[in-house]
């Protein structure tokens, strides 16, 4: 289906060092890629970088539902049509660090001078979101989706909006980290701690170490593409030590985590 109407300028994205051209067509184009460009805004890129990915947004006034086929995704919902960019721009760039970096499922906050990153694991409604949102207003904010580490413990950036619960648990808003008050990390971030967040109302938070093998079994199913590596026990396991190992945090409040990630931060 062919829309009328406006054609907007595109919009350069990185996003786990992967880079998308992402276009918006149909009425309200030019609107549409504003709030890309906004909610995106701590991964746009001033131009276009060679073999970029690219997505289309079609906008459909008449239409209630969200399609997306192949690089296209149309709908007439402008928050829908936001939290599917989100989703097919996450599955693409992991996908493309498939092989390269151990992956986890993780938000992560960084000391803003050092670099210095913590990840905070935990399944999907554990608290791993409003915890990233909570530290990075001290801490800088690295990401709340997906932490790709490289064999050197670095980072690879993905300072993504944050999928913010409105109406209902199945609708998401993607909010820019400025509008929540979120610091900035540097470019440049290594990991030197891995949480995974335990929120059992816990009346004094508390830590317990786990040893590599109990942490490969825990943590296996919040990785992406890990049998993808080249003797993936192995790495996770290197990465994990050279982070300092696996710690589980018992707590209450997203504010009982602000200390503990402040001493694992601490340091050169």
């Amino acid at each position: 289906m062919t829309v009328e109407g406006e054609l907007a300028a595109p919009v350069h994205l990185c996003a786990l060092g992967t880079a998308f051209t992402v276009t918006s067509t149909g009425p309200g184009a030019t609107a549409m890629a504003e709030q890309v460009e906004r909610a995106w805004s701590r991964c746009v890129t001033p131009e276009a970088w060679r073999n970029a990915h690219d997505l289309r947004l079609v906008i459909e006034p008449d239409s209630d539902a969200v399609v997306s086929a192949g690089s296209t995704i149309s709908g007439g919902d402008p928050d829908l049509l936001m939290a599917h960019l989100t989703w097919a721009v996450t599955a693409e760039a992991i996908g493309r660090q498939a092989g390269n970096a151990v992956m986890l499922h993780a938000a992560a906050v960084a000391d803003p001078e050092t670099g210095r990153a913590v990840a905070l694991i935990g399944p999907s409604g554990t608290g791993k979101t409003t915890a990233a949102r909570h530290l990075a207003t001290r801490f800088g904010y690295v990401t709340d989706e997906t932490v790709a580490v490289l064999q050197d413990l670095s980072i690879v950036p993905f300072a993504k909006p944050l999928s913010v619960i409105e109406d209902s648990p199945d609708r998401k808003r993607q909010v820019p980290p400025e509008e929540l008050a979120l610091l900035a990390a540097p470019a440049d971030c290594r990991l030197v701690g891995v949480l995974l967040l335990e929120r059992d109302g816990s009346a004094t938070a508390t830590l317990e170490s786990v040893s590599t093998v109990a942490a490969l079994s825990l943590l296996a199913p919040h990785t992406s593409y890990l049998a993808e590596l080249e003797a993936p026990l192995h790495r996770f396991a290197d990465v994990l030590e050279a982070a300092g190992g696996l710690r589980v945090v018992r707590y209450a409040e997203a504010d009982d985590l602000t200390p503990i990630v402040a001493e694992m931060l601490s340091g050169p």
